[in-house]
Formats: C-alpha cells, sequence, structure tokens
C-alpha cells in the first residue's frame, strides 16, 4: 500500500535508524499516512471479502433477488465496515476477520506494520515532548514543516550553516532519546 510516494510497508522490517529517519523525514504527514494506510487496508479486505464470497456463490455479476426479505444493504456495508475497521484498531484478528480473505500472512503483516508505525510515532513524540522547550521551539515546526532552515536562521539571528548544525544537534539529542525505545521495540517484534 502507498500513500502517495511514501510506503509504510517496509517499516516493521527496518533498522532502529532507518524507523526513526523515517519518522522524523515524514513526521509533519504521518497522522494522515497512518489514516489512509487504515482506510486501504479496511477497503481491501472487504474487497476481497465481498469478491470471494460473490465467486464461492458462483455470481455471474448480475444482480439477481434471492430472497423476499429486508435487506439493507447500506447498513450492512456500514457493519462491515465498522467490524474490520475495530479490528483493525485493537489488532485482535480472529477467524471471522480472515474469512473469505486471500492471504491471511499479509493481512496480518500489514496490521502489524499499521500498530508497529502507530506506536513508534507515539513514542517519537512523547520523547520530543521531553527536550527542552528551546529545543522543542526550534525542532518542532522544522519537523511540522512550519518553517524551513532559512525561517530558523532568522528566528535565532544566526547564519544557514549554523541553523543547520543546530538542528542536526537537536536531531541527534532527539535519536539519544528515540532510537534506544525502538531498539526495543524491535527485540520484542511488536
Amino acid at each position: 500500500m502507498k500513500s502517495g510516494a511514501i510506503s509504510i510497508d517496509r517499516y516493521a522490517g527496518g533498522e532502529p535508524a532507518e524507523q526513526f529517519d523515517f519518522l522524523y523525514e515524514n513526521f509533519s504527514i504521518l497522522q494522515e499516512l497512518l489514516k489512509d494506510y487504515r482506510e486501504e487496508l479496511i477497503m481491501e479486505v472487504i474487497e476481497q471479502k465481498a469478491y470471494n464470497r460473490h465467486s464461492q456463490n458462483g455470481d455471474l455479476g448480475v444482480r439477481i433477488q434471492v430472497s423476499m426479505g429486508i435487506s439493507n444493504p447500506t447498513m450492512n456495508k456500514a457493519i462491515e465496515h465498522m467490524t474490520v475497521a475495530q479490528a483493525i484498531d485493537e489488532g485482535l484478528l480472529d477467524e471471522d476477520f480472515f474469512e473469505d480473505t486471500d492471504n491471511k500472512q499479509e493481512l496480518i503483516r500489514k496490521v502489524t506494520c499499521y500498530h508497529r508505525v502507530n506506536t513508534d510515532l507515539e513514542i517519537f513524540t512523547s520523547k520530543l515532548g521531553t527536550m527542552c522547550l528551546k529545543d522543542q521551539n526550534i525542532i518542532r515546526p522544522y519537523l511540522l514543516r512550519e518553517k524551513s532552515m532559512d525561517d530558523l536562521a532568522v528566528d535565532l539571528g544566526i547564519d544557514y550553516r549554523s541553523a543547520v548544525k543546530h538542528v542536526y544537534r537537536i536531531k541527534k539529542r532527539l535519536i539519544e532519546k528515540v532510537e534506544p525505545k525502538l531498539t526495543v521495540m524491535n527485540r520484542r517484534g511488536a
């Protein structure tokens, strides 16, 4: 699954340094990437289930009414969407979740990746919040793409190269706080 040109699919297999770089470079849009990834995953599961159910029933692609009962397809779709979304959000994937899907291992990998990026983003944000206020006031607007390096140089009253070095030192302190937590998460296999 890709959201634009940025893919979070390979995140879980990366080294802590690569994971940190991914979080650092995409911090400003990571919430939107995760939201998009989640929706694509939900739709993938729902579409697989629908396709496989139709195929199992010998569906020829022509809708034929088979019962005289009351049916509410909109409500059924909403319930299915909510059920799949809840399973993904909670990470509790039972047999009903995988019923009529194509590749159980691939879906588990994607849900795990989603949770891993979510958890690591929380760690990153938390550790960013523990930095001294001066460092936060410099790095946070930079990470959120609210200020460029030129803007930071002007705000700090220093030249561009000095601003780059200043941001780099703050980034190193952030790496020292975040990477050990990512290493622990890698060892746990979360």
